[in-house]
């Protein structure tokens, strides 16, 4: 079945010889526009470690998952054999979200993860590092919660510092 392409832009005739940003851009997990370049930075806070991981975790999470490209570090895009046609820009993403993880991160953590050469390597090892069920820690913050008191807090300072812990 002939299709007629007549009516439909072509995309010489869109700005800078390319289609519009819409949908199909959007939907694939491997553009990246131009502004979203490996010096970009996901999230305010670097990662520290296990003390805010779990805020720098989600922060990362939603910051990806705008972009479509939480995938790289979840496992549901995995790396295609290197002979395969999108193997390049599997690579070109991968190694971009590995640089804005590497941004977001403190500078003994980064160093300590320098030579990690996929998204989701970095992502595991993060994770296993950081999120692991530590006891103490859950003591620690029972302990943090039982004694937090309102004082002279205002009830959203309050509420705020509450549901952080």
């Amino acid at each position: 079945m002939a299709s007629d392409s007549s009516s439909a832009p072509s995309s010489s005739s869109m700005p800078n010889g390319s289609a519009a940003m819409g949908d199909e851009s959007a939907n694939n997990p491997y553009f990246l526009p131009a502004n979203e370049n490996p010096g970009l930075i996901l999230t305010s806070q670097p990662l520290t470690g296990l003390e805010n991981y779990m805020t720098w975790a989600r922060s990362v999470f939603l910051a990806l998952s705008s972009r479509n490209k939480f995938g790289f570090v979840n496992g549901s895009i995995s790396e295609p054999n290197p002979t395969s046609h999108l193997f390049n820009s599997w690579n070109r993403c991968n190694t971009t979200i590995l640089s804005w993880l590497t941004n977001s991160l403190s500078p003994d953590l980064k160093a300590s993860v320098m030579y990690i050469n996929s998204a989701r390597d970095l992502w595991i090892d993060l994770k296993n590092r950081f999120s692991q069920d530590n006891t103490p820690r859950l003591f620690e913050l029972q302990k943090e919660i039982s004694h937090l008191v309102q004082g002279s807090l205002s009830v959203s300072f309050y509420f705020t510092r509450f549901k952080t812990l």
